[in-house]
């Protein structure tokens, strides 16, 4: 179930690139016309970069790590249900397989919707004549 989430979240994902990105603008007035001082937005995102950075960098322990106790009180899980032991010591080739379907939706997604017309990426496929 979680790799089906995983393919169906990169197709969307890359829908969402391509068709904002990569498909041929048709309103190029508005385009042009819109306008945001630089300075006015890139001195919030300037201070949200360097707080994420050192946030996360302060708060990693919190929630990366096996066995971490930070959260055992506020989130009740059942013996019966507690997997995160058996998941740790999984094979690598399964832990592998969410992102093998994650590439797999991005670039079945990308090939979907460039050969559809949606992007200005045009691919011709054509059979290979021996």
């Amino acid at each position: 179930m979680c790799t089906t989430a995983a393919f169906l979240t990169a197709y969307y994902s890359c829908r969402l690139l391509v068709i904002s990105f990569a498909r041929v603008k048709n309103s190029e007035v508005v385009v042009r016309s819109s306008h945001i001082p630089l300075q006015f937005i890139s001195t919030p995102l300037i201070l949200l970069a360097y707080l994420s950075v050192f946030v996360g960098y302060f708060f990693k322990d919190i929630f990366v790590g096996f066995g971490c106790p930070f959260f055992l009180s506020s989130i009740s899980t059942s013996p019966f249900h507690d997997i995160i032991v058996d998941t740790e010591f999984l094979f690598s080739s399964l832990k592998f397989l969410p992102v093998l379907f994650s590439l797999l939706g991005f670039t079945s997604a990308f090939f979907t919707f460039s050969l559809f017309g949606y992007s200005k990426f045009k691919f011709n496929f054509k059979p290979f004549k021996l």
